[in-house]
This record gives structure tokens, C-alpha cells and sequence, in this order.
């Protein structure tokens, strides 16, 4: 079963999407992200960027994937893939 949200963003200064393991985001007290590995998050922020929390070749690298004001964000998950994307409907990257 496939699971996902629509976001329409209406404010945006610096914003990240994804999911995380809850546990390890608590031990880090919620740190924001900056580059090292095992930070607990599988994300994109507005500026491109992806964050995987244990996947070297995809940590802190900027892609062609972005986001601002009114944008519509669609974010799926697939649990028996393993597999997170991310979708902007208004200009129809992922």
C-alpha cells in the first residue's frame, strides 16, 4: 500500500519534506540538517536539495527538484519498494 500527502506551500522562507525516524531525530534534538550522515531524515528542501539519512551517493546533493511559494508538492511513499518521491505538480518536476 502506497501512502501520500499534497502540500500547497503559502510560505516559504527555507522549508524541508520528507519523513523521518522519529527516534533519531529526538536524539538530535531536532537539529537541522547539514550534510553529515545519520541524521534520521529522507528529505528535499525548496532549494533542491535531497538528504538521505544513510544512502552516501544521495546525502546532501542537489538535484533539479525544487519548490516556492504556491507551489502544489505531492509526496509518496512505498513501503514494500523502499522508495520515497517527490512530485511538484505546477511545474511538473520529480
Amino acid at each position: 500500500m502506497n501512502s501520500y500527502i499534497i502540500i500547497k506551500i503559502n510560505k516559504v522562507n527555507w522549508m524541508c519534506l520528507g519523513v523521518c525516524i522519529e527516534d533519531i531525530i529526538k536524539k538530535k534534538k531536532y537539529s537541522r540538517l547539514n550534510g553529515n550522515m545519520g541524521h534520521g531524515c529522507y528529505a528535499v528542501d525548496n532549494e533542491g536539495w535531497a538528504y538521505a539519512h544513510d544512502i552516501y551517493n544521495y546525502n546532501y546533493k542537489q538535484f533539479n527538484f525544487s519548490f516556492t511559494l504556491n507551489d502544489v508538492i505531492t509526496v509518496k511513499y512505498s513501503p514494500l519498494k523502499l522508495m520515497l518521491s517527490f512530485s511538484n505538480e505546477n511545474s511538473l518536476q520529480s
